[in-house]
């Protein structure tokens, strides 16, 4: 018996619990290593102000120990987040109920790259724009075209 859990029509699956739950049997070490991979991250980027190999804004403070804990969590997270899904995804396509390739790949659509698209043009980019990112300045033939649109 699967346990099911509340979705959203851009969301899917809501919950990590969809991956994890088998049979009524919740793999509370997947949940685990998950939580794990999650607090590596946020911990990392809270700490990269002080890595030396980030060269984007410069601090006057020096943490030789954090840049060498940001080394070793730039060495497990990313890693350990493709395990997590590859061991995911094999659960995924050997259920019973399965999708094709062509549903399943919509379904990954849907869930991870349209909300990543429209976050990124309907709120960071033009955020960075307008902030004077480095990196986000628009050329000024860009804007000559953007003008001539109209």
């Amino acid at each position: 018996m699967t346990a099911r859990f509340p979705t959203s029509p851009v969301f899917p699956c809501a919950t990590a619990a969809r991956y994890t739950i088998r049979m009524g049997k919740k793999r509370e070490d997947i949940v685990n290593i998950r939580a794990l991979a999650i607090m590596l991250v946020a911990f990392g980027h809270s700490i990269i102000i002080y890595s030396s190999g980030w060269n984007l804004y410069s601090t006057t403070v020096q943490a030789p120990l954090l840049d060498h804990v940001k080394n070793v969590i730039n060495m497990l997270q990313m890693p350990l987040f493709f395990s997590v899904s590859g061991f995911c995804l094999v659960f995924t396509l050997k259920r019973g109920d399965a999708l094709n390739a062509r549903a399943f790949l919509w379904s990954k659509f849907r869930r991870v790259l349209l909300p990543f698209l429209i976050i990124g043009c309907c709120w960071m980019l033009p955020i960075r724009l307008l902030l004077g990112y480095p990196g986000y300045e628009l050329h000024p033939d860009c804007w000559t075209a953007i003008m001539q649109i109209r």
